[in-house]
């Protein structure tokens, strides 16, 4: 019953390669969920001060809440990132109640996604500035 209420938990592992030309080998890893993230540059691994910040966006870009919030930080990712389905699917443009046709032309499809199932895909891109825009 209410199956758009459930939450959903995720937490992703990220390595991001921060090399410059005077600094060749450097790369920063971690978890949405760690405390620390560590940096390795030629071998030489330790943890780094940098942090990690998670912003939720639409396919088109734009800004979503899910869980409450658009942005999650260290902090407040440390028990995975998590919002209702009705959250995640809304950051998609649809509902549980919306036509699947609108996604994927085809007849044989039921009305609503309530009624046939899905598949929800996230895709998480990383970058090592926080990008805003």
């Amino acid at each position: 019953q209410n199956p758009e209420e459930f939450n959903m938990w995720f937490t992703y592992d990220f390595e991001i390669d921060t090399s410059t030309e005077r600094d060749r080998s450097t790369v920063i890893w971690g978890s949405s969920s760690a405390k620390t993230l560590s940096k390795s540059n030629f071998g030489d691994v330790r943890p780094t001060s940098d942090t990690l910040l998670t912003i939720i966006r639409s396919p088109q870009g734009d800004p979503c809440t899910v869980g409450g919030r658009t942005e999650w930080d260290k902090d407040a990712s440390k028990q995975g990132i998590w919002g209702s389905l009705k959250d995640w699917m809304a950051c998609a443009g649809t509902s549980l109640d919306g036509d699947p046709r609108a996604f994927m032309e085809s007849q044989g499809f039921a009305p609503h996604f309530r009624t046939m199932g899905l598949n929800l895909r996230l895709d998480v891109f990383c970058t090592n500035s926080h990008d805003r825009q």
